[in-house]
């Protein structure tokens, strides 16, 4: 190893032709007890600012033959004006001064800059906190969201059968609606929907008019034939029977009005006809609840 860094130290201070030496070709220098010594000294003291650079070589060469080169006590008094040009030591303590306060300052600076990296440092896993957690919160949102909308798809589907079972009793009430009296080529050559408003319905009024005149007259036969002609005006408004009875007087003991409905029932009879009716008691007895 030490053969290469020969090697290298050769190439540092710009031996000619150093990058074609052989490191492995030096190894008997190393071997060789004498020689070691001032190879090691050479390997530790010799590096590229011990050796004069050509361009030096050239200025000094030039410097020499235009006769600017001092020598002797001219040499001497040079050396003494740099001396006494440069700095003092007033200047020098001063500028240590200076320096020191700096230093201080640096050090103050670089404390307060680790201080603010420490609050920063926290401040960062607070947010790494909070992103996780967020994260989290995300992650949650984004099931329900998938739940919500599973959900929302189900009830699309059942919407969807809804409307169309809903088309299609409208179809049928439709076609319950529709003119009896038009011919099937009529209806078969016409395929053209209608709103309701627009289909003919008096077959279905005449149908319910019958009804209720049917109807009207089986309640008068049944309720109000033989009992009273004042319920009649009950047979338009409301529900008749509710009406009729929340009129008639309900007071415990004999009903004034059963009597007069019997009245009118014998007295309207045909002549030779038995009118039977039976006479009904009852009590009821109201207890405390014990």
């Amino acid at each position: 190893m030490d053969s290469h860094k020969f090697s290298q130290v050769l190439h540092n201070i710009g031996y000619p032709n150093a990058h074609k030496l052989d490191p492995q070709a030096l190894e008997w220098a190393f071997e060789n007890s004498a020689t070691v010594p001032f190879l090691n000294w050479f390997l530790n003291s010799v590096a590229a600012d011990n050796v004069v650079s050509t361009d030096d070589l050239h200025e000094f060469k030039h410097i020499k033959d235009s006769g600017g080169l001092i020598e002797g006590l001219q040499l001497d008094e040079a050396l003494k004006n740099i001396e006494n040009e440069g700095p003092g030591n007033d200047s020098l303590e001063s500028e240590v001064d200076k320096l020191q306060k700096a230093l201080v300052q640096a050090t103050a600076r670089k404390q307060s800059l680790l201080s603010h990296c420490n609050k920063l440092s926290v401040q960062q896993v607070g947010l790494q906190n909070k992103v996780m957690k967020m994260k989290e919160v995300e992650e949650q949102a984004d099931r329900n969201l998938k739940q919500v909308t599973d959900k929302c798809a189900m009830q699309d589907v059942k919407i969807n059968k809804a409307l169309q079972s809903l088309a299609g009793a409208i179809g049928r009430l439709g076609e319950l609606y529709k003119n009896k009296s038009e011919g099937k080529g009529k209806m078969n050559s016409s395929s053209e929907d209608h709103f309701l408003s627009q289909l003919d319905l008096s077959a279905f009024h005449d149908a319910e008019a019958k009804y209720s005149h049917d109807l009207t007259a089986f309640t008068k036969k049944q309720f109000f034939e033989f009992n009273s002609a004042a319920p009649v005006k009950y047979c338009r408004t409301g529900s008749p029977l509710t009406l009729w009875y929340s009129s008639v007087g309900s007071i415990a003991g004999f009903c004034k009005e059963a009597f007069r409905s019997l009245k009118r029932r014998v007295t309207g009879a045909e002549t030779g006809e038995q009118v039977i009716c039976t006479l009904m008691l009852d009590e009821m007895a109201i207890k405390k609840h014990v």
